[in-house]
């Protein structure tokens, strides 16, 4: 084959490598922007202050979180729902709670939820392993607003202790349900915020 041919050759091959390519990589930034889209729904919002209203209960939060009005909203996918508040307030958590068969694993930021609390209660009852991890305040200072938690889920069998006192705040917000179900959140178990908080919890 001549010089020429050869390249020739050389270039239609470059072009097929260069095309393989740029598709390749239009692959991967349409799926970095779907990760990107997905993560930023989960994370818009982080913890807001109430508009107005005071707690009750165990902890300092009212004793009937259920489903506050609003205009939340349930969006599913394949394997994934995304909750919006205002509206759905404690109810699926209530569930997902109930539904666990393993264990439960659960950190907060904050927790004044009454019916959170005797959910996890429940659970314990009936043989679940239950963990709860609750903040500790700043550098472990204390967080009286999570006192009446603690104090209410280890008098009835509970296992919670305080976040380390290392960490500056414990602020993650999640609920692991027999190691396959979690709950990755932007809202405190806090019933105060249920109907005035545009925030978003993940389920998957």
């Amino acid at each position: 084959m001549s010089a020429r041919g050869w390249v020739g050759v050389w270039v239609a091959r470059s072009a097929v490598r260069a095309r393989v390519t740029l598709s390749a990589a239009r692959a991967w930034v349409g799926r970095l922007a779907v990760v990107s889209i997905a993560f930023s729904s989960l994370v818009l919002c982080g913890c807001s202050m109430p508009a107005s209203g005071t707690g009750g209960g165990v902890g300092g939060g009212s004793a009937g979180g259920g489903r506050a009005g609003g205009d939340g909203a349930t969006v599913r996918g394949e394997g994934l729902s995304l909750i919006t508040e205002p509206g759905p307030g404690d109810t699926p958590f209530i569930a997902l709670i109930d539904s666990a068969r393993h264990s439960i694993e659960i950190t907060m930021y904050e927790l004044t939820d009454e019916r959170i609390e005797q959910a996890l209660v429940a659970a314990a009852s009936r043989g679940v392993r239950v963990a709860v991890l609750l903040d500790d305040g700043q550098y472990g200072a204390g967080r009286a607003l999570n006192d009446g938690a603690y104090d209410f889920l280890a008098a009835h069998g509970v296992s919670v202790a305080w976040a380390p006192g290392y960490f500056a705040l414990t602020h993650q917000k999640s609920i692991l349900i027999d190691r396959r179900v979690a709950a990755i959140m932007t809202l405190n178990l806090t019933p105060v915020y249920y109907a005035s908080s545009r925030s978003r919890r993940g389920l998957g």
